[in-house]
């Protein structure tokens, strides 16, 4: 079993709305719908090193809470770039323009009240993967963008998660379970 620990290691790799506006370098990312929209954000994770056309097993997202949040109703669906190498985010249209790939968003609806200080795992996401490692252009060590939407949430009900510039210790983590000719590796893209 092989095992890679990553994990953002940038502040142009997770960036989205904050108050209404876009923003690379604040210190939270907001899943669901604060005070004044729904929220967006986007993640992208280096250096991937998964061979193109491996089987992915499972994928999940974790997120690090930092603030305590209501139990409203927190939807959101999780989407990866449809992109062999996907580049950092600069603004809203570029992560708005991005393609998305052909698996639907994955729902991660009625998200609990999050506790501060504790990590929280996201559904598994590994159709979302499998799709970019089957990409004709994808490569071992190529770079994956995940994009994370609102979907639905009741207005104030946001769970706010630390990114990059927060703590760097506490930025979102990839893990990823797969399989090459008949072996498993897990790859956790972070300290585990």
């Amino acid at each position: 079993m092989a095992e890679l620990n990553k994990q953002v290691s940038d502040d142009n790799d997770d960036a989205g709305t904050v108050d209404g506006s876009w923003d690379i370098g604040n210190n939270w990312l907001s899943l669901g719908y604060d005070w004044s929209e729904a929220d967006k954000f986007g993640l992208r994770f280096q250096n991937i090193t998964i061979p193109k056309g491996a089987t992915i097993v499972s994928a999940i997202v974790s997120f690090y809470c930092i603030y305590s949040v209501s139990a409203n109703s927190c939807n959101v669906k999780i989407y990866a770039e449809d992109a062999d190498d996907a580049a950092a985010f600069s603004d809203e249209s570029n992560f708005d323009g991005r393609s998305l790939t052909p698996v639907a968003g994955i729902a991660w609806s009625s998200i609990p009240a999050w506790t501060e200080t504790n990590w929280y795992d996201s559904p598994d996401i590994k159709t979302a993967i499998q799709n970019v490692v089957n990409r004709e252009g994808w490569a071992s060590g190529q770079d994956i963008a995940i994009l994370v939407k609102d979907n639905s949430s009741d207005e104030g009900a946001a769970r706010f998660a630390s990114d990059y510039s927060e703590n760097s210790a506490h930025a979102a983590k990839l893990v990823i379970t797969y399989t090459v000719g008949g072996k498993a590796f897990s790859k956790c893209f972070v300290a585990c």
